[in-house]
């Protein structure tokens, strides 16, 4: 499957999603993928909130600025607009096969489509930092982060190392 479009999940799109559409798009810049879009919704988000606030201290860590991204609920057209769909917790996977049938061939877990292995529960859902500590968030970041990189090899492998 050629993608050139990449949507990824949670929740509220205040947390989870928001970090792994930053690592993304900073992944792809750094191999020069232009042609690839990224962008990133809420099962349930609130239009307009803005992301938690440690995760936009646990990405401005890194020099990455999410403090202008509004949260977006999901909708038909970001379903027909993405050619992956990547959620973070099976309870995405459930709402999005159960409300938009059309896209159960191209969602899928983040971390199991990506090639990491299961949490400790067997599961491979990303743990949500929402209302958690600082260090919480961070944790989330540096996890994303692992799985982001097995998701650009897995997507584009014969692009070699970032450019």
């Amino acid at each position: 499957m050629k993608v050139k479009s990449v949507l990824f999940v949670c929740s509220a799109n205040c947390c989870r999603s928001v970090i792994a559409e930053a690592l993304f798009k900073e992944a792809i810049a750094k191999r020069g993928l232009k042609d690839v879009e990224t962008f990133s919704r809420g099962t349930h988000a609130m239009f307009g909130r803005l992301p938690f606030a440690g995760v936009i201290d646990a990405l401005k860590d890194w020099k990455l600025d999410v403090s202008a991204h509004q949260a977006r609920p999901l909708e038909r057209n970001d379903i027909a607009r993405a050619d992956l769909i990547l959620v973070a917790e099976d309870s995405h996977l459930r709402f999005i096969g159960e409300n938009f049938l059309k896209a159960a061939k191209k969602t899928f877990l983040l971390k199991q489509y990506a090639g990491d292995a299961p949490d400790p529960t067997g599961y491979w859902n990303v743990a949500d930092p929402m209302g958690l500590t600082p260090e919480a968030c961070r944790q989330c970041r540096d996890d994303l982060q692992k799985t982001i990189e097995n998701l650009i090899a897995k997507l584009w492998p014969t692009e070699g190392s970032p450019k």
